[in-house]
């Protein structure tokens, strides 16, 4: 975890820096272009995954005398599913293209759907829990796409030399993956006809409950640039680019866990439910005390990052920080999903979320804007992960010790307070950082959520495991 940590870690304060300047560089309207069209890339091009990553790391982590046929048969499909996905991208992002640079962005970006389907051999590097790995080459993609804007920023070119800068920094990263896991594992690309059925019985349900979770998560950017205009999809886009950006770090920690649980299920269920505890836990850790902080500034955050023009997405940014907490969890539930095999729950659960998304969206954004669409997203977030993790735990016959939890608010709460009263002081983001790392560090060592015997025991590896 602290290798993934780490260089995501980078690669999050790199993507800081070319989302300012990418933000900056194109502006509210042609931002909320751009964001709508990485909106659609992201839900069309699920459909080139429909979740067989995490289904095959499952399959493997529990048969490993046959990984590299579920392994082989997952990157098969996906590369099968890349062309089919790739038109209809093509088809939507044109659809929503309102000129010809957005035209010609669309089917650089519709793209990138292709080369994703290599970059699914990321599966072997969690099944060696080498993990850092993935994230090394999430850095190296970071590195090239943060060159590449740096530069068109420079040159002062627009959209178009934007997306094929993308375009480029994907092809390289998933390439450079694919090359690098055939050394780890052989990989056939014919034949596992069985394996592959096996795999699409087990991931239709859980690829259609995705999509309508990813439905959900995304379609709110599309009505907004629908029912706001461009600019509001911009300022909406920016926001949701900070939470993007935090998400990594509890994808990071489930990504080295997930395997464990699978493996747990099968051997010990009492050690299972000690590791979605554990997981819970430092997730909840790892990003509420900063919740609580960005939450507290968001509006003179979005003034230093994008400018004064975004300013007033700052309220936004607010609530997606609310989100963020929430969403932290869906990685939790969803491992927990595929594992137990509770797919077809799942469905009910996020075609729900969609339902009431979309309802909400269509009568609040025409009223009150892109505001509205955060709180949207809070609601249905807090819904549909609020009903998948209760029913994980119900069917592990788990109940969360919440004494550690408990202790985790009360950090985040001092922080909070300790930010708000630094703020309503009219001191400028240095110090109420500083005021909040103070009162957050204070807080911990008198709540000590965790002793350090206990901390010991959590990074310490334990033999025979």
């Amino acid at each position: 975890m602290a290798g993934q940590v780490v260089a995501r870690g980078l690669n999050i304060a790199l993507g800081v820096g070319v989302t300012i300047a990418l933000v900056r560089g194109l502006g509210p309207r042609r931002f909320g272009d751009w964001s709508a069209l990485l909106a659609v890339i992201a839900l069309v091009g699920y459909l080139t995954n429909v979740g067989l990553d995490e289904v095959a790391v499952r399959q493997a982590a529990i048969d490993p005398r046959r990984e590299s046929r579920w392994i082989s048969a997952m990157v098969s499909l996906q590369l099968m599913l890349s062309v089919p996905v790739t038109i209809l991208a093509l088809a939507v992002t044109l659809v929503i293209a309102r000129d010809d640079s957005a035209r010609i962005a669309a089917v650089l970006l519709s793209l990138t759907c292709l080369f994703s389907a290599l970059g699914s051999v990321r599966a072997v590097f969690q099944l060696r829990i080498r993990n850092s790995w993935t994230a090394g080459f999430e850095l190296a993609n970071g590195l090239l796409w943060a060159i590449g804007v740096f530069a068109i920023v420079a040159a002062g070119a627009g959209l178009v030399a934007f997306a094929a800068a993308f375009l480029v920094a994907s092809a390289v990263a998933n390439v450079g993956q694919a090359l690098l896991a055939r050394r780890q594992i052989r990989i056939r690309l014919r034949g596992g006809g069985p394996d592959r059925a096996h795999l699409m019985k087990i991931g239709v349900p859980f690829a259609i409950a995705s999509l309508l979770y990813l439905a959900y998560t995304q379609v709110d950017q599309v009505l907004v640039f629908e029912l706001a205009g461009a600019r509001a999809a911009g300022m909406y886009g920016a926001a949701s680019k900070v939470l993007d950006r935090a998400l990594v770090v509890p994808g990071s920690i489930l990504a080295t866990m997930f395997p464990m649980i699978a493996v747990a299920y099968r051997e010990d269920l009492v050690r299972m439910r000690a590791l979605v505890q554990t997981a819970l836990e430092v997730v909840l850790a790892v990003t509420l005390p900063f919740v609580a902080y960005v939450a507290v500034v968001g509006r003179p955050l979005m003034r230093l990052l994008f400018g004064e023009a975004f300013a007033s997405a700052g309220p936004a940014l607010s609530v997606l920080m609310a989100v963020f907490a929430i969403s932290a969890f869906s990685y939790v539930a969803g491992d927990l999903v595929i594992v137990l095999r509770l797919q077809r729950r799942y469905i009910i659960y996020a075609a729900v979320g969609l339902a009431v998304n979309v309802a909400l969206n269509l009568l609040l954004v025409p009223a009150y804007g892109f505001i509205a669409a955060a709180w949207v997203c809070l609601v249905t977030e807090g819904l549909v992960i609020g009903l998948a993790l209760r029913a994980a735990l119900k069917t592990i016959e788990h109940r969360l010790r919440l004494a550690r939890m408990v202790r985790i608010v009360g950090v985040a709460g001092a922080g909070a307070l300790a930010t708000l009263a630094a703020r309503e002081a009219g001191l400028p983001l240095v110090p109420i950082g500083l005021a909040w790392m103070l009162a957050t560090g204070c807080a911990w060592l008198v709540l000590h959520p965790w002793s350090p015997t206990e901390l010991r025991a959590l990074l310490t590896p334990s033999r025979g495991r």
